[in-house]
């Protein structure tokens, strides 16, 4: 709750948060950080989270920085953070802490081995479930094990 306002106490409105105590005024309201969004009454700056097509890239305690989704990935929800961005087919990255997503060698072609993901197996482990071979190397075209064996 942030200040009062002609002897009225007001709630911050969306998209701002207060969080110091005894405030009694309404322009102690800080405003959530650029591409943040956070509900009324809110009183930190965890409150703020990033809209969709963006994510948090500090998701730390007292921080919230939000940069675009990049190529590769998109951020369908609200409060989406690096950790969290899903990795579009065709595309891997090599840890949930990474930005860095690449383009999977294969990732044009229709019959991609790439699922997407995190880590040389990440991309293709759903394949793996499923009888699929699994490259070497991520993202290669992958074939049924028993079409191997056929010839």
């Amino acid at each position: 709750m942030a200040g009062c306002s002609a002897g009225l106490t007001v709630e911050c409105g969306s998209n701002t948060y207060q969080p110091d105590i005894n405030q009694n005024f309404a322009g102690a309201c800080q405003q959530c950080p650029e591409g943040a969004v956070s509900p009324k009454a809110s009183v930190s700056i965890e409150d703020c989270k990033c809209r969709a097509d963006y994510y948090d890239s500090k998701p730390t305690t007292n921080e919230v920085s939000c940069q675009l989704c990049t190529a590769g990935s998109s951020c369908p929800t609200i409060g989406t953070t690096t950790a969290t961005i899903v990795v579009n087919t065709g595309w891997y990255r090599s840890t949930a802490s990474s930005i860095d997503l690449r383009r999977c060698p294969d990732g044009a072609k229709d019959g991609s081995g790439c699922v997407g993901g995190i880590g040389d197996e990440g991309p293709c482990k759903a394949y793996a479930a499923h009888g699929l071979s699994v490259p070497s190397a991520p993202c290669q075209s992958l074939t049924r094990t028993h079409d191997m064996a056929d010839g």
